[in-house]
């Protein structure tokens, strides 16, 4: 399904402080995603990144405008949109099996139906031999590979990215990124990959939608018809990077000269 923002704009309103104010997080920001699109969104830190998939996924309603999934607005939460976060967010009681299965009770599918597709979601991820293993007992990657996992057994029809590799090291989020889209391709989806890394961006994306600082605006948005897998260091992705690159550097300065509004 296509996923549409249409000139939204989000406010938020802290009332309850002494210092009483508004942020504005987005302002008349319009964005269209394709289905089966991987779409990166990069913008500098605490520009409204995260706000775009806490509003595609339901969690939060646009101040103005208007978020469409397919034809329909987004009213709510539902099961055909899954975040993954940064953060693994795994149950510590739980195996990795366990942890996966998780959100299928809520679909009160039959048993064997949840045993098909955590067993399918294991191989996927490449944790076949691990499915008994505690998150303790598995290194960083391999719990967000158990994140990745449940959000894909629950066969939504987009996965919701929140810089879901940041926190794991140069080496292993490389491998990530190559894993993820090893099981994309096996059966592609629409993703909303929000990431600080212009270098992630490149490698992943279908598209790149490059915001300003908050509140914030589309300053860019990048198609990238190169073939997969990508070379890190080619020419074509270092002219696009040094695009982007430059794009966020004048948002930065800006930002601190003060001559970017960052709400009232």
């Amino acid at each position: 399904m296509r996923t549409e923002l249409r000139n939204v704009s989000k406010v938020y309103h802290f009332d309850g402080r002494a210092d009483h104010h508004d942020v504005q997080a987005l302002a008349s920001l319009s964005l269209t995603i394709a289905e089966g699109e991987l779409a990166c969104i990069v913008g500098p830190s605490g520009c409204g990144k995260s706000t775009i998939l806490n509003l595609v996924a339901g969690l939060e309603r646009p101040t103005t405008g208007e978020v469409l999934f397919g034809d329909a607005p987004v009213a709510g939460p539902g099961p055909d949109r899954v975040l993954v976060f940064q953060a693994y967010t795994l149950f510590p009681w739980l195996t990795a099996r366990e942890n996966i299965e998780f959100g299928l009770r809520s679909l009160r599918l039959p048993a064997d139906e949840r045993r098909r597709r955590v067993d399918r979601e294991l191989a996927r991820v490449g944790l076949n031999g691990f499915a008994r293993a505690y998150p303790h007992e598995l290194s960083g990657g391999m719990q967000q590979r158990v994140a990745i996992a449940r959000a894909l057994t629950m066969e939504p029809r987009a996965l919701l990215m929140d810089e879901p590799f940041a926190a794991l090291d140069a080496q292993t989020r490389n491998l990530m990124q190559e894993d993820l889209l090893t099981a994309l391709g096996r059966e592609p989806k629409t993703m909303i990959f929000v990431t600080h890394s212009v270098d992630e961006a490149l490698f992943l994306a279908d598209t790149v939608t490059v915001l300003s600082a908050r509140p914030a605006r589309m300053l860019d948005h990048i198609r990238i018809d190169l073939p997969r897998p990508r070379k890190r260091t080619s020419r074509d992705l270092n002219e696009l990077r040094e695009r982007i690159l430059a794009q966020l550097a004048e948002q930065v300065r800006l930002a601190e000269r003060g001559n970017v509004p960052w709400g009232s």
